[in-house]
C-alpha cells in the first residue's frame, strides 16, 4: 500500500481524521485579515458588489460551438494587438464572424 498514505502517516502520525479534514482553520483566517492590504480590501468589497448579479444562468446559444466565440476573440485579438485594426474594428469583426456562425447552426438545424 502505498506512497500517498505512508507519506502522510509520517508528516500528521496516521491516518488522517474526519474532524481534520475540510475544518477550518480560525487562527489562520485572523492572521490573513489582520494581513490584508486596502487593494485586497477593495478587491473583497468589488466581488461582494458583483455576487449580488451572479445568481442568474449564463445565457448561450445554441447555434454556436463551445469554442467559437473564444477562437474568434483570439484571432482578431493578435491583429489589435500588433495595431493592424482598431479596437473598434476588432469588436466588429468579432461581431460579423460570431453573426455568421449563427446563421450557419441555424441552417444546419433548418431554421
Amino acid at each position: 500500500m502505498g506512497g500517498v498514505r505512508n507519506v502522510h502517516g509520517r508528516r500528521t502520525g496516521g491516518r488522517p481524521s474526519r474532524q481534520r479534514l475540510g475544518r477550518s482553520r480560525p487562527e489562520v483566517a485572523v492572521r490573513q485579515d489582520a494581513t490584508d492590504t486596502a487593494f485586497q480590501k477593495q478587491v473583497q468589497k468589488v466581488l461582494g458588489d458583483e455576487l449580488k448579479y451572479s445568481d442568474g444562468v449564463l445565457q448561450f446559444n445554441p447555434y454556436i460551438g463551445e469554442e467559437t466565440f473564444s477562437t474568434t476573440w483570439k484571432k482578431h485579438l493578435e491583429t489589435a494587438l500588433k495595431g493592424q485594426i482598431s479596437f473598434d474594428k476588432m469588436l466588429s469583426n468579432i461581431e460579423a464572424d460570431v453573426n455568421g456562425a449563427i446563421a450557419d447552426g441555424r441552417k444546419i438545424v433548418g431554421q
